[in-house]
C-alpha cells in the first residue's frame, strides 16, 4: 500500500497538479506557426522537387540496365528491355510534375491549379511507383537467378522507388503498409 501511495506522489509530481503554467520565456524567440496556405506552399515545392530528383536519378538507373543488357541474352536481354523502358515511362510520366510555383504569391494566385497539380502528382506517382517496382522485382529475380550481374542497378532501383515514396507522401498521398494499393490522395 505504501508503493502505491508512493507511486502516487510521483506521478504528480511528474504530471503536475494542473495549477498555472509558467510564462514563456521573453527572452526565448519562438516563432508564429505556419499558416494552411504556407504549409501547402511549402508541401508541393518540396514534393515536386523530389519528383524532380526521382527523374534525375532515373537517368543513372537506364545507363546501367543498358550497360547489363549489352552482356545479356535471350529472356534476359528482353527483360532489360522492358526494364529500360519502364524507367523510359516513369521518367516521362512524373517530367510534368517538376516544375514548382517561383514563389509564394504565385501559388496564391493560382491555388486550385496548383492543387489540381499536386493531386494528379500524386496519382501519376502512385502509378510510376508500381511501375518502378516491377521493374525492381524483374531486376531483383534476373539477380538472385544469375540471369545478369549485379552492377548496382538494383541498389538504384530500390532508392529510386523509395524516393518516389517520398515524394507522393510529401504531396499528401500516402501508401498502405504492403505497396500493393495506390497511394490515396
Amino acid at each position: 500500500m505504501k508503493r502505491v501511495a508512493v507511486l502516487g506522489v510521483l506521478i504528480l509530481a511528474l504530471v503536475g497538479c494542473g495549477g498555472q503554467k509558467a510564462p514563456a520565456d521573453p527572452g526565448r524567440n519562438v516563432s508564429a506557426p505556419a499558416n494552411a496556405e504556407q504549409i501547402a506552399f511549402e508541401k508541393l515545392r518540396e514534393g515536386l522537387f523530389a519528383l524532380g530528383a526521382v527523374v534525375d536519378g532515373l537517368a543513372e538507373s537506364r545507363g546501367k540496365a543498358e550497360e547489363l543488357s549489352k552482356g545479356a541474352k535471350g529472356d534476359a536481354k528482353a527483360a532489360l528491355a522492358d526494364v529500360v523502358n519502364a524507367i523510359d515511362s516513369v521518367g516521362e510520366s512524373l517530367t510534368d510534375y517538376t516544375t514548382a510555383p517561383a514563389n509564394r504569391a504565385d501559388f496564391d494566385a493560382e491555388f486550385a491549379k496548383w492543387d489540381e497539380t499536386r493531386l494528379k502528382a500524386i496519382e501519376v506517382g502512385a502509378d510510376a511507383h508500381v511501375e518502378l517496382e516491377e521493374a525492381r522485382e524483374t531486376v531483383r529475380a534476373m539477380v538472385e537467378d544469375k540471369a545478369i550481374s549485379d552492377n548496382g542497378l538494383l541498389d538504384l532501383l530500390v532508392l529510386a522507388s523509395s524516393d518516389l515514396r517520398d515524394a507522393v507522401e510529401s504531396l499528401g498521398g500516402s501508401f498502405p503498409e504492403e505497396s500493393e494499393v495506390e497511394p490515396a490522395p
